[in-house]
């Protein structure tokens, strides 16, 4: 026993962002307390006990013991102890009500109290009871249950403590909260039923009671889902199998495994009528294939036609009367140039001729009189140099070209065409696939790769806190960053999720993620670039600006290293939602040549793009809901953007790459995508080579893969 200094929580500090945190590290803590298992967890001996210290004949139980009985056959056996969900079995409090959490201000800790509850149970199941006690006790709301975002903020800071794979963290993950949220309710509303009976506290527990029931009931068919393991169905009067139709009584079966259906809502006079109607429809399918080869001849006379007269082409026209007319004002102006130089030219020689006649009539004189001086022979001899300059000047005369054309000049503009580049879909193994480990032919969990110019990937290996080199069909890499393992020294890393290489020094720069820095390592010497951010993914653009994305603050910052030490936000910085100027966990960013900025939006399930200075971005891929059809995105990871605006997506939890054009409405496969866990499980990274092969960090299956590209 100790003595707890701080005060009780209430439901409004639970949500508090900070308190929040250190409650997901202090559960997560207790979790993680080596334990011995046991064959059956304390949920079901909680309600076992409940039910027996219960007077049947005070309460109608009969349902709920039938609940139970399901319960502990079919439902429990399919959330059976599984570390990669966090469903494991773990020593939990069980009881962690609001008043049982104890805050203190000055030291900023958690402690938690009241542990006669604590046994070991699911993991899930201590985290929906204290999701469920947001609503407090007394006064309780239950409609204040933390949404599925705000579940995975919080499951983040829980599964980064118990070193658990946060790609998990999905809807399904919340999905499955919410039915572990069934039973505590079902646990604690028969709890609060014996307490009537046995406590002799003030509180009303058979309101309570009925109120956490009631909870049960709201969510017992979303726990119940897919009770019914085969239904059995019949063949119908028209020769195809029985249809099961909504509202059919089957439906409100809920014991056993196996049910079947004996009548069937097609019969004779159904099937009639689609045999009378298939003749028809098959003559309107047949109208339409006509329509469609029609339009095919017309678009192949169309081509004839133009392969015959490519020279009769509009453009060619319009090429040859620029000619004529580039070709008219080119001979004016040089007949007006020439004209220039001739009538310039006999002018200046005409004055010099009249000035030499005038001098040689003055020698002549001089010479008849023989009356001269040295003065009259200088005075000569300098006009005759004069004269002679001047007639020297005529070569001098050049043409002066003109910077600006005065005709117009013209080119060709040929229409873009997109080259649509495909990949073959054998996934070919260059890095790791020897299992999850430590060795430098190992991985765990690869996350943000890079490509040199010489095919030499980097890897930001998470799980073992390095970034490995791994050369040009190398068989092992070689560390060079964070080969002192975990840690936040200078020289440690911890979970880095991303690398990229300075081009311009050579260094590298990376995300130093559960440090919450970016850092530069550059010759074995480490400098951090940006501190105290949340930072899952940046890009460097051409002019040196970084920028990096924070999932917590949910914005993207442009930075210019070594000029101002505070980012500018570039994208998002409106808080969490998914507005046109939200984001929701944006993680992998792209910077285009204009300094667009494209955003991994994660948990919105879409790629926004953001122009320079625009106050909200697009979107350019997904945003139809988290799913796997063509226009929806599950958790997307890594993009890269080509030089046609093609954007490539890391569709991590649907388990492939999709291709993009902007402005369409649906993506395309291009990799992936099968559901074969041997070609991709969770991508996180992506790369292209300068032979356009594309590179893979998949991150499940703790290898880089590489698809060769069909030439």
């Amino acid at each position: 026993y100790e003595f707890v200094s701080g005060k009780t929580c209430s439901r409004d500090d639970v949500r508090e962002e900070n308190i929040s945190k250190l409650i997901a590290i202090k559960l997560a803590e207790i979790h993680n307390i080596p334990v011995q298992e046991t064959e059956q967890p304390y949920i079901m001996l909680i309600l076992r006990q409940f039910l027996k210290l219960l007077d049947k004949n005070s309460f109608d139980l009969s349902s709920i013991i039938s609940d139970i009985d399901i319960i502990e056959e079919r439902i429990l056996p399919r959330l059976i102890p599984n570390p990669k969900y966090g469903k494991d079995l773990v020593l939990c409090h069980n009881d962690l009500l609001v008043k049982n959490i104890v805050y203190n201000n000055k030291n900023q800790t958690i402690s938690f109290i009241d542990f006669e509850f604590t046994h070991l149970n699911y993991a899930l199941f201590d985290i929906a009871n204290h999701f469920i006690e947001y609503a407090g006790v007394e006064n309780a709301d239950f409609t204040i249950y933390p949404s599925h975002d705000e579940q995975k903020k919080w499951l983040k800071i829980y599964f980064q403590t118990r070193q658990f794979d946060q790609q998990i963290i999905n809807d399904d993950l919340c999905r499955l909260i919410d039915k572990f949220s069934a039973l505590v309710h079902l646990a604690w509303g028969l709890g609060a039923l014996v307490q009537a009976k046995l406590s002799s506290i003030d509180f009303d527990y058979v309101n309570y009671a009925k109120m956490r029931l009631n909870c049960y009931q709201n969510l017992r068919s979303l726990l119940f889902e897919n009770s019914i393991g085969i239904v059995l169905l019949d063949m119908g009067a028209d020769g195809h199998t029985t249809s099961l139709l909504p509202n059919h009584s089957i439906m409100n079966v809920n014991k056993g495994l196996v049910t079947f259906i004996e009548d069937s809502p097609i019969d004779v006079l159904t099937a009639q009528v689609i045999r009378k109607h298939i003749p028809e429809h098959q003559q309107r399918l047949n109208e339409e294939l006509h329509y469609i080869i029609h339009g095919y001849n017309e678009f192949k006379d169309r081509i004839n036609e133009q392969k015959q007269n490519q020279h009769n082409h509009s453009l060619i026209e319009q090429i040859n009367l620029w000619e004529i007319n580039s070709i008219e004002k080119i001979q004016q102006k040089a007949k007006e140039c020439r004209d220039i130089v001739i009538k310039s030219s006999e002018t200046c020689i005409n004055d010099i001729e009249i000035k030499f006649n005038d001098l040689y009539d003055q020698i002549k004189q001089l010479h008849t009189e023989n009356n001269f001086n040295e003065i009259n022979l200088k005075y000569l001899t300098n006009q005759l140099r004069k004269s002679t300059q001047e007639l020297n000047n005529l070569s001098n005369m050049s043409i002066e070209q003109e910077s600006q054309s005065f005709i117009n000049d013209i080119s060709i503009i040929l229409p873009k065409k997109s080259k649509y580049n495909k990949w073959k879909q054998n996934a070919i193994t260059v890095a790791g696939g020897n299992g999850k480990g430590q060795n430098l032919n190992q991985f765990n969990g690869p996350a943000g790769i890079f490509i040199d110019k010489n095919k030499s990937i980097f890897i930001a290996d998470c799980w073992n806190h390095r970034i490995v080199e791994w050369k040009c069909d190398a068989k092992e890499g070689q560390i060079i960053a964070g080969e002192n393992g975990a840690g936040d020294e200078m020289n440690e890393l911890y979970c880095p999720g991303k690398v990229i290489i300075d081009q311009q020094n050579h260094s590298i720069i990376i995300a130093d993620c559960e440090n919450r820095r970016v850092i530069q390592w550059l010759n074995q010497n480490q400098e951090i670039l940006i501190d105290d951010i949340n930072c899952d993914g940046f890009a460097m653009d051409k002019n040196g600006f970084l920028y990096v994305s924070d999932w917590i603050k949910n914005e993207v910052t442009r930075w210019k290293m070594g000029e101002y030490y505070e980012g500018i936000v570039v994208a998002g910085g409106n808080g969490e939602g998914d507005q046109l100027d939200q984001l929701n966990s944006p993680c992998s960013i792209f910077v285009d040549e204009e300094q667009s900025v494209y955003v991994s939006d994660r948990d919105n399930h879409r790629v926004m793009k953001w122009r320079k200075d625009a106050k909200e971005g697009r979107i350019v891929a997904g945003g139809n809901s988290q799913g796997a059809n063509l226009n929806q995105l599950s958790q997307p990871e890594e993009i890269i953007v080509d030089d046609l605006g093609q954007i490539y997506v890391a569709d991590c939890e649907n388990d492939r790459i999709m291709r993009w054009c902007e402005g369409k409405e649906e993506g395309e496969i291009i990799v992936g995508g099968n559901d074969e866990e041997s070609q991709l499980n969770g991508p996180m990274g992506l790369s292209f080579d300068d032979d356009a092969n594309l590179y893979v960090a998949d991150y499940h299956n703790h290898r880089i893969v590489k698809f060769e590209i069909i030439l």
